[in-house]
């Protein structure tokens, strides 16, 4: 089901979307995060683990997992910066620039898909 599903804000898609990009040294440009990984996963040494700290929507991580199908083992844990836990009806996310939405967090908003994907293929989750 997921893999059809069209990303918007992944490095791939930054022509598509007139993302600003070196158009003067197009080899310049930051490795994709399936690129590191697969670097990283190389090095690793056998019954290594790693942690993961995601800070933005959970595309590459969903991806990772999609296209690798060793780094679930090879994945330890992931902590994830996004979300809102709402201490009342007053407290509101960050997502100002929909007014429909007064309480999500910006990542799970705009990444919904692949944030549901994640939490609902998690084992364990440690807030």
């Amino acid at each position: 089901m997921w893999k059809s599903l069209t990303l918007r804000y992944t490095a791939e898609n930054l022509v598509k979307y007139e993302a600003p990009r070196d158009t003067d040294h197009p080899e310049l440009r930051q490795p994709l995060a399936f690129e590191v990984w697969q670097s990283i996963s190389k090095l690793m040494k056998p019954g290594s683990k790693i942690t993961m700290l995601t800070s933005g929507p959970l595309s590459n991580l969903a991806q990772i997992i999609l296209k690798d199908k060793n780094a679930s083992l090879l994945i330890e844990s992931v902590f994830v910066v996004g979300g809102h836990i709402s201490h009342g009806n007053n407290d509101k996310g960050n997502v100002f620039t929909v007014p429909s939405n007064k309480y999500a967090e910006f990542n799970m908003f705009l990444d919904h898909p692949w944030s549901h994907w994640r939490c609902s293929n998690s084992h364990y989750y440690e807030l």
